[in-house]
């Protein structure tokens, strides 16, 4: 998901390209290997030992904040960038890189930019239980996980740091842990997960606020058919978190968003998917109005 500060952002590159040119023994469709058909979502694919998929999700997100005159605006372009692996049928390990192009415009009318790379993002999902080891039905995951800070600090031309919010990472080390579930039955498959974020200090001092992050999809897909249409929605309550030693509240609150998307698989073991977040919901201590976010996804199994 895009970020909800506008601080937290949250290798691959040429990982992905090595992997994509490795030499590979020939193999069953992803599909036909973890015996569900349907059209899974980055993060949300049913493992199986071996399981390789490259992914890359283009986002463009906007916000504004602060009371009439003291308004700033920040917009993004990201591409996220991500492997995951199974080397068990229990066990998938991620990694997410983004590449970040963002611009600040402060109250007194001042733009800055920066391009770079972003915080890197690693974690685990382990599946506890199933109902069945091949085609299962119900499918529930512990996961856990680290940002980590990857991204440069940004200056002008002066060479001096660019405000916190110009910035394309925090700083910090910010770990999140949670439970996800997986369920499917003919078209229709169903996704929910929680998940909890816990940031520490970082550069000046900041410390994003603590989050709580509830997700559910739905999705129907037509039998034997390459498309699939998808709705989701996702919540976050975060709290306070840290400024320059100050409580920051600026963000503290309710956030929501609501997701259609449509997934499409032109050939085997591609998958390609188009949707939009719109924010449905904004209650938080100080005005920030978040901007749609559009996006734009590609994934491949190997």
């Amino acid at each position: 998901m895009a970020p909800l500060t506008p601080l937290r952002a949250s290798l691959a590159a040429a990982l992905a390209s090595a992997l994509l040119l490795a030499p590979r023994p020939a193999q069953a469709c992803a599909a036909c290997a973890c015996g569900v058909p349907s059209l899974t979502v980055t993060g949300e694919e049913v493992p199986f030992a071996g399981r390789l998929r490259l992914s890359g999700a283009l986002r463009g997100w906007g916000l504004r904040q602060g009371e009439p005159g003291e308004r700033e605006q920040l917009r993004e372009l990201r591409l996220d960038l991500g492997v995951a692996y199974s080397p068990r049928d229990w066990l998938t390990l991620s990694a997410v890189v983004p590449l970040q192009g963002r611009e600040l415009r402060e109250s007194n009318l001042a733009r800055s930019r920066a391009l770079a790379p972003g915080d890197m993002e690693v974690s685990a999902r382990a599946v506890v239980a199933r109902d069945r080891a091949f085609a299962p039905r119900h499918v529930l995951s512990v996961l856990g996980g680290v940002k980590l800070p990857t991204a440069p600090e940004v200056h002008d031309a002066e060479g001096e740091p660019l405000p916190l919010d110009g910035q394309l990472g925090t700083g910090s080390f910010d770990p999140f842990a949670g439970l996800a579930y997986s369920g499917f039955r003919g078209p229709f498959a169903l996704s929910a997960s929680v998940t909890g974020r816990l940031p520490t200090h970082g550069r000046d001092g900041y410390r994003g606020p603590p989050a709580l992050l509830a997700s559910v999809g739905a999705q129907y897909q037509p039998r034997a058919q390459a498309w699939a249409l998808r709705l989701g929605s996702d919540v976050q309550v975060a709290g306070a978190g840290t400024a320059s030693g100050a409580r920051d509240a600026s963000v503290k609150g309710v956030v929501a968003f609501l997701s259609p998307d449509v997934l499409f698989s032109p050939r085997q073991d591609l998958l390609l998917a188009a949707g939009v977040r719109v924010p449905v919901l904004q209650h938080t201590e100080e005005p920030v109005r978040f901007s749609p976010v559009f996006t734009l996804s590609l994934a491949v199994d190997r």
